[in-house]
C-alpha cells in the first residue's frame, strides 16, 4: 500500500465528522503524468525484461451545495512489457471515469455517496493487450492502476463518524453492482464481475498534543463472477487492517508510522474445479510531513511483503522517496520521484530481482485548504 492509499484508506471513514468549509460552486481540478518502469535482473527466468507504465491521471471537485459534492476521476495510461527477445508489447487507452455524489447531514456526521463507473475504458482487449494488462494488475508490483476497464457498474455507500472525547469512531457500508461486457476482442461472449460489498470501520484516539493513534478494519465481499451468465470465478473475500500513529515532526511538521495486512481467501474457477491459491500481503511504511516555507516536503518509506499458499507469484517490494507540494497562486505543482527494488518468484524455477522508479508531476487548481 502506497501513502498516499494509506491516507485515502483513514480520510474515508473519517471524512464525514466536519462539513464542508467550501462556498458553493467551488471547484477544485487536478492532472498529472507518471512514469513507473521496472527492470528484472533474471529477464530470462521470467520472460521478462521492462514492465512499464505511463498514467495521466484527471479529477475534479464541485461543491454543489455546502453540504453536497460531486466528484469525478479518470485516467489515461499506457502499459508496455519488453520481453528478453526484443519483442514488445502494450495496451493502452482511457480507464474508466468514476462519479461521486456525497451528500453529508447532521453537521457532517453522516455522509451518503452515489457512486457510477461509467465505460469509458478499454472494455475489450487482444489476447496481447490482455497479457500486458494482467501483468501491471500483478499485486507484486504497486502501480498506480490495476485495469483499463471493467464494463462501468453503479452504487452507493454510508458512512457514519462520532466523536467522543479523546476517542472517534466510524464505519461506512458500500455495495457496487458491476455490469457485463466482452474483454476480448473478436471473442462473442460476456463477462460480468461479480458485485462487491465493502464494511470499514475506524477508532483513533488523540494522545494530547503528542499524536493521534487510529485503527482501519476493512471487509471487502465478492458475489460470483459470471461467463455468459453462468458462475465462472468465486473470487475470494478479502480482510485488512491497518493501524497507524501520526505524530507530531519539529515544531511545524507531521508523520505517520503505519502497518498493515490483507488477507484474501482462497478463489475458485468452475464450480471448485480449479483453486486460486490464498494470499496475504503485509505493508508498512513511515512518511513524514515537513513544511519548507510555503513547499511541504514529503518523504517517505514503505515495504510489501506478498506470499501464496502455493508459493508463486509472490515476494517483496521496497520504496523510498518523496514528494512535495510548491503553492503559486491557486496552483499547486506536486513533482513525485521515488527509487523501488525487489523480488518475484513466479514458480520454482522463475524468480528475478528487480528495481524500479517512479516519477510525476500533478497540478492542482483550486484552493489549498479546499
Amino acid at each position: 500500500m502506497t501513502m498516499r492509499n494509506l491516507f485515502l484508506a483513514l480520510a474515508v471513514t473519517f471524512a464525514a465528522a466536519a462539513p464542508l468549509a467550501a462556498q458553493p460552486g467551488i471547484a477544485r481540478a487536478g492532472a498529472g503524468v507518471t512514469y513507473e518502469s521496472y527492470f528484472f535482473s533474471s529477464s530470462e527466468d521470467v520472460s521478462l525484461d521492462r514492465l512499464s507504465l505511463l498514467t495521466v491521471p484527471l479529477g475534479a471537485r464541485f461543491a454543489l451545495t455546502r453540504t453536497i459534492d460531486l466528484e469525478v476521476a479518470s485516467a489515461y495510461a499506457l502499459g508496455t512489457a519488453e520481453r528478453p527477445n526484443g519483442t514488445t508489447s502494450d495496451v493502452s487507452g482511457p480507464t474508466d471515469t468514476e462519479l461521486r455524489l456525497t451528500a453529508l447531514f447532521a453537521r457532517g456526521a453522516i455522509a451518503l455517496t452515489g457512486i457510477a463507473l461509467l465505460p469509458t475504458g478499454s472494455e475489450s482487449l487482444t489476447l496481447e493487450e490482455a497479457d500486458v494488462a494482467g501483468l501491471i494488475a500483478a499485486d507484486v508490483l504497486p502501480f498506480s492502476i490495476t485495469n483499463w476497464g471493467t464494463g462501468g457498474g453503479f452504487g452507493a455507500s454510508t458512512s457514519f463518524a462520532q466523536g467522543f472525547g479523546d476517542y472517534a469512531a466510524g464505519i461506512s457500508i458500500g455495495y457496487v453492482v458491476a455490469r457485463e461486457f466482452e474483454p476480448l476482442s473478436g471473442d462473442d461472449f460476456t463477462y460480468r464481475p461479480g458485485n462487491q460489498l465493502h464494511v470499514r470501520a475506524a477508532i483513533d484516539r488523540t494522545f494530547g498534543r503528542a499524536g493521534k493513534a487510529a485503527l482501519v478494519l476493512t471487509m471487502q465481499r465478492y458475489a460470483d463472477d459470471e461467463l455468459d451468465g453462468a458462475n465462472l470465478f468465486s473470487t475470494g473475500d478479502r480482510y485488512q487492517a491497518v493501524g497507524s500513529y501520526a505524530f507530531a515532526a519539529g515544531a511545524r511538521g507531521n508523520g505517520i508510522v503505519y502497518a498493515g495486512y490483507l488477507h484474501r481467501e482462497e478463489g475458485r474457477f468452475d464450480e471448485g474445479a480449479n483453486v486460486l491459491p490464498a494470499q496475504g500481503l503485509a505493508f508498512g511504511g513511515l512518511g513524514l510531513e515537513l513544511p519548507a516555507g510555503r513547499t511541504l516536503l514529503r518523504p517517505s518509506v514503505d515495504v510489501r511483503l506478498l506470499r501464496q499458499e502455493d508459493g508463486t507469484g509472490q515476494g517483496y517490494t521496497a520504496g523510498v522517496g518523496g514528494s512535495a507540494e510548491v503553492p503559486v497562486g491557486t496552483l499547486t505543482f506536486i513533482p513525485t520521484v521515488r527509487g523501488r527494488f525487489g523480488n518475484v518468484i513466479l514458480r520454482d524455477d522463475a524468480e528475478s530481482g528487480f528495481t524500479g522508479v517512479e516519477v510525476g508531476l500533478a497540478l492542482r487548481f483550486g484552493s489549498p485548504d479546499r
